[in-house]
C-alpha cells in the first residue's frame, strides 16, 4: 500500500492507481471516476495494465492510457475477482498471485484525484 502526503492535509493518505483511456481526461477532471471505479493498489501493476492496453502486440485496438493517482483513504473497496490470480492475465505473474486490484462501488469525486501521468 502506498501513502502520500496530500498538500495541505498534514497527514499520510492511502493512494491507489486508476488506469483509463487518455481520451477520458477532460471528463474525469470534471466529474471524477465513474461507478464502479477500478483501482490498483500497486503502482507496478497499474503500469503493467497500461502497457497491456497500449501495446499493439497485446491489443488489437491499442490506445493511449493515463494513470490517475487517487486518494482512496477511507473508501470501502472490495477485491476485484479478476485480479485474484494474475497468472491468468500474463506469464509474468506467479500462479495465484494477487494483483491488488480493487473496485469501489460509487463515484470518486475529482477532489480525490491527486495527479496523473
Amino acid at each position: 500500500m502506498d501513502r502520500v502526503i496530500i498538500r495541505g492535509s498534514g497527514r499520510a493518505n492511502e493512494i491507489g492507481y486508476h488506469v483509463s483511456p487518455s481520451k477520458n481526461t477532460g471528463d474525469i477532471l470534471q466529474k471524477g471516476l465513474k461507478d464502479p471505479a477500478y483501482i490498483w493498489k500497486s503502482k507496478g501493476n497499474a503500469e503493467w495494465f497500461r502497457r497491456l492496453h497500449e501495446d499493439p502486440d497485446n491489443n488489437e485496438y491499442p490506445e493511449d492510457m493515463t494513470i490517475w493517482i487517487v486518494d482512496i483513504t477511507g473508501l470501502n473497496m472490495e477485491a476485484d475477482e479478476e485480479t485474484k490470480d494474475m497468472s491468468y492475465w500474463s506469464s509474468a505473474f506467479r500462479e495465484g498471485e494477487f494483483g491488488e486490484g480493487y473496485i469501489y462501488r460509487g463515484r470518486i469525486p475529482p477532489e480525490r484525484l491527486v495527479d496523473r501521468y
